[in-house]
């Protein structure tokens, strides 16, 4: 069975986008992680933005979170 964060992750419905129900949020990174996260994205079949990464990574960090707390 996947762990809690990717479940989480797969059932999550995609964020919307440029509508009044988001929230931007700038991140500032360092150029080596930049370039990790566009490695990555571009790898990924179909291709992943950077946005879908974050919002993926932030899902499953935050599963994670609240499954410790339980």
């Amino acid at each position: 069975q996947a762990p809690v964060a990717a479940r989480v992750v797969a059932e999550t419905p995609d964020t919307p986008r440029g509508t009044k129900d988001t929230i931007a949020l700038t991140v500032r990174l360092d150029r080596e992680l930049y370039l990790r996260l566009k490695r990555h994205g571009v790898g990924f079949r179909p291709r992943k933005t950077s946005q879908d990464i974050l919002v993926e990574a932030l899902k499953a960090y935050l599963a994670q979170a609240e499954a410790e707390d339980v």
